[in-house]
């Protein structure tokens, strides 16, 4: 038997181009897979927020990426909220956004943290100087953080050589994970 390779080349592609899938499957697909499935079975009962009784379709990897980034356990929330915690790390995280920006901080407040049965609101008042430029870059840094933060008022006065003040109202919600139940 002579195997001629001309002859035979697009049996020799075909075996090639199922080499080269078979791999990428093994090295990107299957991980990728695992740690979704990791993080559904970690979520636990995050599925039942959204949940109405009916069958719905599984929630799109990006969304529920960004829910499980934004839920605690409803104890936790309750606790940290209370305990002024989140109102902190809040803060913490507006002054970094800020300092990336190239703003400087004037003056942070954290204000009243709202808990119902689903949420935790916590709401935080900053005073920021700046450039116009550098606000708008903060803004932006806001939208990609992949935070549920909402601005709930601004106001943009012009400030002594070229530096803005930014005045800004903002919240960041929180999920609550249901308690497990038995």
């Amino acid at each position: 038997m002579n195997f001629d390779l001309r002859r035979n080349w697009r049996f020799v592609g075909a075996l090639g181009a199922l080499a080269v899938f078979t791999v990428i499957h093994f090295l990107f697909y299957r991980p990728a897979a695992a740690r979704y499935q990791a993080a559904l079975a970690s979520a636990g009962g995050i599925g039942a927020v959204f949940r109405s009784g009916s069958q719905h379709a599984p929630i799109p990897p990006r969304t529920f990426s960004l829910i499980a980034n934004n839920t605690l356990k409803s104890g936790d929330a309750e606790e940290r909220g209370s305990s002024g915690e989140l109102g902190v790390l809040f803060l913490e995280d507006l002054g970094r956004f800020a300092a990336s920006s190239g703003l400087v901080v004037i003056s942070s407040e954290p204000q009243a943290v709202s808990q119902d049965k689903l949420t935790s609101m916590i709401r935080a008042h900053m005073v920021l100087r700046g450039t116009y430029s550098e606000i708008a870059s903060f803004f932006g840094g806001l939208s990609d953080s992949g935070e549920l933060i909402t601005v709930d008022a601004f106001q943009i006065t012009e400030g002594p050589g070229g530096q803005d003040l930014l005045d800004l109202g903002v919240s960041r919600l929180y999920l609550k994970q249901p308690e497990a139940t038995r």
